[in-house]
C-alpha cells in the first residue's frame, strides 16, 4: 500500500488509458505468489477537473508477459471512471473504486494510474481541489492497497462491456 499527498495536474486529452499522463506516487508492484491469484485494487484520491467537460482515470497494469493494459469501458470515451458535475464551471470530488484484476502470472505486475482530460483546454488536477493559481488551493491525500487473493477464496468474472480485466 502507499498513500501519497503529490499534486499533479495534466491538459493531456485523450480516450486511451495508456496515452493518459501516468500519476507516478502512486505506481505499485506487487508479485502474485500463485497464477490463479486475483489482485484487488483499492483506490482513492482527491481530483478536479476544471471548467466544462470531463475528467477521466485509466487504471492500468502489465507485467514482462503483457504489454500495459487498461482496463476501461469499451464505449467511445473508455475510461475506467470519469469524473465531472452537471455545471460548466470545477467538479471537486473523490474519487475511488476497487478493480479486480486477474493476472494470470507470476510475474510482478505493476499497477500505474493514469489521468486526461476530454479538453485539453481544461486540466484534470489530482490532490488539488483548485487549479494551483487558486485563491482556495486545498490539497488533498490518496491511498492505494494491492492485496493478492487466492483464486480459490473468491470467482471472479468479467462483465459486460468491460476492456482489460
Amino acid at each position: 500500500s502507499k498513500s501519497f499527498g503529490d499534486t499533479f495536474s495534466t491538459s493531456t486529452a485523450t480516450f486511451t488509458g495508456t496515452s493518459a499522463t501516468e500519476y507516478t506516487p502512486a505506481t505499485l508492484t506487487i508479485t502474485p505468489t500463485s497464477a490463479t491469484s486475483l489482485i484487488i485494487v483499492d483506490y482513492t484520491f482527491q481530483c478536479t477537473h476544471d471548467g466544462d467537460y470531463m475528467g477521466l482515470y485509466y487504471l492500468t497494469y502489465n507485467h514482462s508477459g503483457i504489454s500495459e493494459t487498461s482496463v476501461e469501458h469499451d464505449d467511445q470515451y473508455g475510461a475506467t471512471r470519469a469524473f465531472d458535475r452537471s455545471s460548466n464551471t470545477a467538479s471537486n470530488l473523490g474519487l475511488s473504486g476497487k478493480i479486480i484484476l486477474d493476472p494470470q502470472t507470476t510475474n510482478a505486475v505493476t499497477v500505474k494510474h493514469r489521468f486526461a482530460t476530454t479538453n485539453s483546454s481544461h486540466s484534470t488536477y489530482v490532490n488539488n481541489v483548485e487549479s494551483p493559481t487558486s485563491n482556495d488551493p486545498g490539497k488533498g491525500v490518496g491511498t492505494v492497497i494491492l492485496t493478492e487473493v487466492a483464486g480459490s477464496v473468491i470467482t471472479h468474472t468479467k462483465g459486460n462491456n468491460i476492456l482489460g480485466d
